[in-house]
């Protein structure tokens, strides 16, 4: 088919084409041309997911060092931490390791004395030594803020006092009062550490007589 002049001319005068001019392109040297470029190109774009493929890494390396630092730090706290805490406690309890070597070492020597005497121990004095060690004991609990107690209420009370034995009574107004004391309880600021030991009334009806 063809193609109508188009009213423009060349340099020389003459017509020009409006055929597009596929000499260059279908031409060796312009396919290569073409070729090299694209070849740059994707030689920049590698060249780019490198360089960013590297920034990644050197990122996460960094994260790496620093997390491995942070969890040695963590473990130097930590173990420092519980180093204080052993010292606390060994320096909170040394009084009561002290009362206690104490009174280990007291009844070593009045076990050595009743060995050595050949008298017999009364009963009298047993319950003495005995009682002594009670006292002892007490005061060791003391220096740590633990006190006995006991209820100062006639009736039992089972959130402060726990019932080892029911005392039967048929007088109804006894039934649940305290029948005797028998150990005291002991608590530390607001927390029960042993309750107090009673014996409670247990009431229990009188069997009815029965006519002859």
């Amino acid at each position: 088919m063809a193609i109508e002049n188009s009213g423009i001319e060349d340099e020389e005068g003459r017509p020009a084409s409006l055929e597009p001019d596929l000499s260059a392109s279908l031409s060796p040297e312009g396919y290569l041309d073409n070729s090299a470029s694209q070849a740059v190109d994707t030689a920049a774009i590698l060249a780019g997911i490198d360089a960013a493929t590297a920034s990644l890494l050197a990122v996460f390396n960094e994260k790496l060092l620093h997390d491995a630092g942070k969890d040695r730090q963590i473990e130097v706290l930590h173990a420092e931490l519980q180093q204080y805490k052993s010292d606390a406690i060994g320096k909170l309890m040394r009084p009561l390791y002290l009362r206690v070597t104490r009174m280990h070492n007291d009844l070593a020597r009045i076990i050595d004395s009743v060995v050595l005497t050949p008298e017999p121990l009364s009963t009298e004095k047993a319950a003495a030594i005995l009682s002594s060690f009670q006292g002892d004991i007490e005061d060791a609990l003391a220096d740590h803020g633990v006190t006995p107690y006991r209820e100062p209420s006639s009736m039992f009370d089972p959130r402060r006092q726990t019932a080892i034995e029911t005392v039967s009574t048929d007088d109804p107004d006894l039934k649940g009062a305290i029948a005797e004391r028998v150990r005291p309880g002991f608590e530390q600021g607001d927390v029960i550490l042993e309750k107090e030991r009673v014996k409670v009334f247990k009431y229990v009806a009188a069997p009815s007589s029965q006519a002859e």
